[in-house]
Protein backbone atom coordinates (compact mmCIF):
# COMPACT_ATOMS: atom_id res chain seq x y z
CA UNK A 1 0.00 0.00 0.00
CA UNK A 2 1.11 3.64 -0.53
CA UNK A 3 2.12 5.46 2.45
CA UNK A 4 2.90 9.46 2.24
CA UNK A 5 6.15 10.96 3.50
CA UNK A 6 5.23 13.05 6.89
CA UNK A 7 4.61 16.37 5.90
CA UNK A 8 2.96 15.83 2.74
CA UNK A 9 -0.75 14.88 1.35
CA UNK A 10 -0.91 15.09 -1.97
CA UNK A 11 -4.35 13.20 -2.86
CA UNK A 12 -7.01 15.52 -2.72
CA UNK A 13 -9.39 12.48 -2.41
CA UNK A 14 -8.34 11.57 0.71
CA UNK A 15 -7.04 15.61 1.86
CA UNK A 16 -10.54 17.45 0.90
CA UNK A 17 -8.91 21.00 1.98
CA UNK A 18 -5.62 20.27 0.00
CA UNK A 19 -3.92 21.16 3.20
CA UNK A 20 -0.16 20.89 2.91
CA UNK A 21 2.09 21.09 6.34
CA UNK A 22 5.11 23.75 6.45
CA UNK A 23 6.84 25.31 8.85
CA UNK A 24 6.83 29.12 9.67
CA UNK A 25 9.83 31.17 9.16
CA UNK A 26 7.63 33.94 11.57
CA UNK A 27 5.14 33.80 14.05
CA UNK A 28 1.28 33.30 11.92
CA UNK A 29 -2.26 33.16 13.13
CA UNK A 30 -5.15 31.43 11.54
CA UNK A 31 -6.57 32.60 8.49
CA UNK A 32 -3.07 34.79 7.48
CA UNK A 33 -2.34 34.64 3.96
CA UNK A 34 1.26 33.37 3.53
CA UNK A 35 3.58 33.08 1.15
CA UNK A 36 5.71 29.93 0.10
CA UNK A 37 9.22 31.15 0.42
CA UNK A 38 11.87 28.37 0.33
CA UNK A 39 12.16 24.48 1.05
CA UNK A 40 14.30 22.66 3.91
CA UNK A 41 14.04 18.92 2.23
CA UNK A 42 10.97 18.45 0.94
CA UNK A 43 8.89 20.76 3.76
CA UNK A 44 7.94 24.48 2.29
CA UNK A 45 8.98 27.41 4.58
CA UNK A 46 6.15 30.17 4.46
CA UNK A 47 6.03 33.94 5.59
CA UNK A 48 3.38 36.55 5.91
CA UNK A 49 2.75 38.07 2.11
CA UNK A 50 2.76 41.96 1.64
CA UNK A 51 1.07 43.87 -0.99
CA UNK A 52 3.13 46.72 0.53
CA UNK A 53 6.24 44.33 -0.93
CA UNK A 54 6.56 43.01 -4.53
CA UNK A 55 8.81 40.40 -3.24
CA UNK A 56 6.21 39.56 -0.73
CA UNK A 57 3.26 39.93 -3.13
CA UNK A 58 4.43 37.41 -5.90
CA UNK A 59 3.90 33.80 -5.95
CA UNK A 60 1.98 31.03 -4.87
CA UNK A 61 -0.51 32.13 -1.68
CA UNK A 62 -1.96 29.77 0.57
CA UNK A 63 -3.76 31.09 3.86
CA UNK A 64 -2.91 29.59 7.03
CA UNK A 65 -5.45 26.90 8.72
CA UNK A 66 -3.61 26.91 11.89
CA UNK A 67 -1.71 29.24 14.04
CA UNK A 68 2.25 28.62 13.64
CA UNK A 69 4.88 30.17 15.77
CA UNK A 70 8.64 30.85 14.24
CA UNK A 71 10.29 27.89 12.93
CA UNK A 72 7.17 25.48 14.04
CA UNK A 73 5.11 23.64 12.27
CA UNK A 74 1.72 24.83 11.08
CA UNK A 75 -1.21 23.58 7.67
CA UNK A 76 -2.11 25.87 4.95
CA UNK A 77 -4.66 25.32 2.52
CA UNK A 78 -5.35 26.89 -1.13
CA UNK A 79 -8.68 27.78 -0.39
CA UNK A 80 -10.67 29.00 2.59
CA UNK A 81 -13.97 30.35 3.61
CA UNK A 82 -13.26 33.33 6.55
CA UNK A 83 -15.57 34.55 8.54
CA UNK A 84 -16.15 36.99 10.90
CA UNK A 85 -14.53 39.98 8.95
CA UNK A 86 -15.35 43.36 8.57
CA UNK A 87 -15.98 43.57 5.04
CA UNK A 88 -16.36 47.29 5.18
CA UNK A 89 -19.93 47.95 3.48
CA UNK A 90 -18.67 45.69 0.41
CA UNK A 91 -21.16 44.08 -1.49
CA UNK A 92 -21.67 40.41 -1.94
CA UNK A 93 -18.91 39.50 -4.89
CA UNK A 94 -16.92 42.43 -4.44
CA UNK A 95 -13.11 41.38 -4.38
CA UNK A 96 -10.79 40.53 -1.70
CA UNK A 97 -7.28 41.86 -2.29
CA UNK A 98 -3.86 41.52 -0.42
CA UNK A 99 -3.46 43.85 1.90
CA UNK A 100 -0.76 44.63 5.00
CA UNK A 101 1.47 41.62 6.10
CA UNK A 102 -0.90 38.54 6.48
CA UNK A 103 -4.17 40.19 5.61
CA UNK A 104 -6.90 41.24 3.26
CA UNK A 105 -7.96 44.37 2.20
CA UNK A 106 -11.64 45.50 0.08
CA UNK A 107 -9.37 48.03 -1.95
CA UNK A 108 -5.74 48.71 -3.27
CA UNK A 109 -4.22 51.20 -1.79
CA UNK A 110 -1.40 53.49 -2.99
CA UNK A 111 1.97 52.07 -3.87
CA UNK A 112 0.16 48.28 -3.00
CA UNK A 113 0.87 45.45 -5.73
CA UNK A 114 -2.57 44.48 -6.83
CA UNK A 115 -3.10 40.67 -5.92
CA UNK A 116 -7.15 39.83 -5.76
CA UNK A 117 -7.23 36.60 -3.77
CA UNK A 118 -11.02 36.20 -3.28
CA UNK A 119 -14.45 37.64 -3.20
CA UNK A 120 -17.07 38.80 -0.58
CA UNK A 121 -19.31 35.83 -0.38
CA UNK A 122 -21.30 37.25 2.66
CA UNK A 123 -21.63 40.11 5.07
CA UNK A 124 -18.32 39.77 7.19
CA UNK A 125 -18.11 36.40 5.19
CA UNK A 126 -15.01 35.76 2.26
CA UNK A 127 -13.73 33.02 0.28
CA UNK A 128 -9.94 33.27 -0.30
CA UNK A 129 -8.74 31.76 -3.41
CA UNK A 130 -5.59 32.76 -5.10
CA UNK A 131 -5.49 34.40 -8.18
CA UNK A 132 -3.22 32.03 -10.42
CA UNK A 133 -3.32 34.51 -13.10
CA UNK A 134 -0.78 36.27 -11.12
CA UNK A 135 2.58 35.98 -11.59
CA UNK A 136 3.96 32.55 -9.88
CA UNK A 137 7.45 33.00 -8.54
CA UNK A 138 7.82 30.32 -6.69
CA UNK A 139 8.16 26.62 -7.64
CA UNK A 140 5.11 24.43 -7.23
CA UNK A 141 5.23 22.38 -3.82
CA UNK A 142 6.74 18.79 -3.97
CA UNK A 143 4.91 15.75 -3.29
CA UNK A 144 6.77 12.83 -1.75
CA UNK A 145 4.96 9.47 -2.20
CA UNK A 146 6.30 6.70 -0.76
CA UNK A 147 5.55 2.83 -1.33
CA UNK A 148 6.61 -0.63 0.35
CA UNK A 149 6.99 -3.20 -2.12
CA UNK A 150 7.66 -6.71 -0.41
CA UNK A 151 7.01 -9.18 -3.89
CA UNK A 152 6.28 -9.15 -7.33
CA UNK A 153 3.31 -6.94 -8.47
CA UNK A 154 2.05 -3.71 -9.15
CA UNK A 155 1.31 -0.68 -6.57
CA UNK A 156 -0.95 2.30 -7.47
CA UNK A 157 -0.65 5.74 -6.65
CA UNK A 158 -3.46 7.65 -7.48
CA UNK A 159 -5.98 8.31 -9.48
CA UNK A 160 -5.07 12.29 -9.00
CA UNK A 161 -7.75 15.18 -9.34
CA UNK A 162 -4.78 17.34 -10.87
CA UNK A 163 -1.67 17.02 -13.50
CA UNK A 164 0.95 15.81 -12.25
CA UNK A 165 4.95 15.97 -13.78
CA UNK A 166 7.58 12.97 -11.99
CA UNK A 167 11.16 14.74 -11.39
CA UNK A 168 12.93 11.77 -9.72
CA UNK A 169 11.89 8.36 -8.22
CA UNK A 170 14.52 6.06 -5.92
CA UNK A 171 14.47 2.65 -4.29
CA UNK A 172 16.19 1.79 -1.19
CA UNK A 173 16.47 -2.18 -0.96
CA UNK A 174 15.19 -4.13 2.17
CA UNK A 175 15.83 -8.06 3.63
CA UNK A 176 18.10 -10.34 0.99
CA UNK A 177 20.23 -9.37 -1.23
CA UNK A 178 19.07 -8.93 -4.66
CA UNK A 179 19.97 -10.79 -7.90
CA UNK A 180 20.17 -9.74 -11.84
CA UNK A 181 16.49 -10.56 -12.30
CA UNK A 182 14.90 -8.41 -9.52
CA UNK A 183 13.89 -4.69 -10.14
CA UNK A 184 11.85 -2.22 -10.08
CA UNK A 185 9.87 0.61 -12.20
CA UNK A 186 7.61 3.33 -12.57
CA UNK A 187 5.17 3.56 -15.13
CA UNK A 188 1.64 5.55 -15.95
CA UNK A 189 -1.26 4.77 -18.49
CA UNK A 190 1.15 5.45 -21.37
CA UNK A 191 4.03 3.78 -20.73
CA UNK A 192 7.53 3.69 -18.39
CA UNK A 193 8.51 7.03 -16.90
CA UNK A 194 11.44 5.41 -15.03
CA UNK A 195 14.14 2.79 -16.41
CA UNK A 196 14.76 -0.51 -14.61
CA UNK A 197 16.12 0.12 -10.80
CA UNK A 198 18.15 -3.37 -10.70
CA UNK A 199 18.84 -4.53 -7.38
CA UNK A 200 21.43 -6.81 -8.52
CA UNK A 201 24.03 -7.15 -5.37
CA UNK A 202 22.04 -4.86 -3.93
CA UNK A 203 21.60 -5.70 0.11
CA UNK A 204 19.76 -3.75 2.21
CA UNK A 205 19.43 -0.33 2.88
CA UNK A 206 21.31 0.24 -0.71
CA UNK A 207 19.60 2.84 -2.93
CA UNK A 208 19.13 2.40 -6.23
CA UNK A 209 17.98 5.43 -8.27
CA UNK A 210 16.74 5.61 -11.68
CA UNK A 211 19.04 7.17 -14.46
CA UNK A 212 16.51 8.86 -16.53
CA UNK A 213 12.80 9.78 -17.00
CA UNK A 214 10.66 9.45 -20.39
CA UNK A 215 9.60 12.92 -21.05
CA UNK A 216 6.59 11.17 -23.29
CA UNK A 217 4.79 9.80 -19.69
CA UNK A 218 6.84 11.03 -16.83
CA UNK A 219 3.45 13.69 -16.87
CA UNK A 220 0.20 12.09 -15.22
CA UNK A 221 -3.01 13.71 -16.67
CA UNK A 222 -5.92 14.40 -13.78
CA UNK A 223 -7.58 10.99 -13.51
CA UNK A 224 -4.68 9.18 -14.49
CA UNK A 225 -2.18 7.00 -11.65
CA UNK A 226 1.40 6.27 -10.96
CA UNK A 227 2.40 2.71 -10.80
CA UNK A 228 4.90 0.45 -9.17
CA UNK A 229 5.73 -2.85 -10.74
CA UNK A 230 8.22 -5.15 -9.55
CA UNK A 231 9.81 -7.71 -11.18
CA UNK A 232 11.39 -11.22 -9.43
CA UNK A 233 11.87 -12.91 -6.18
CA UNK A 234 14.04 -10.83 -3.89
CA UNK A 235 12.81 -6.95 -4.69
CA UNK A 236 11.24 -6.14 -0.64
CA UNK A 237 12.24 -2.15 -0.96
CA UNK A 238 10.79 1.23 -0.06
CA UNK A 239 10.20 2.88 -3.28
CA UNK A 240 10.48 6.95 -3.32
CA UNK A 241 8.67 9.25 -6.38
CA UNK A 242 9.18 12.77 -6.31
CA UNK A 243 6.88 14.87 -8.48
CA UNK A 244 5.31 17.94 -8.44
CA UNK A 245 1.50 19.64 -8.92
CA UNK A 246 1.55 21.19 -12.84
Amino acid sequence: MARIAPGVIPIKDQNPYETLRVLAEEDIEMDDVVLICGYTGDVALVRKACASSEELATGRLFIARTAGAEKRALWIQPWRIVKGLDTQGSEVGAPVFLGEPGSFAFSVGEGMVTRRIGAVIDSGVISFDFDSSAPQLVAPSPFLFSVDVEEAGTHQIGPFSFDVEVVDAWAVKRKALGAASDYVQVFNGKGTISDKMEFNNKKEDDIVRSSRLTSGSRRVSAGGALRVKSFGKSVASTVHILARRI
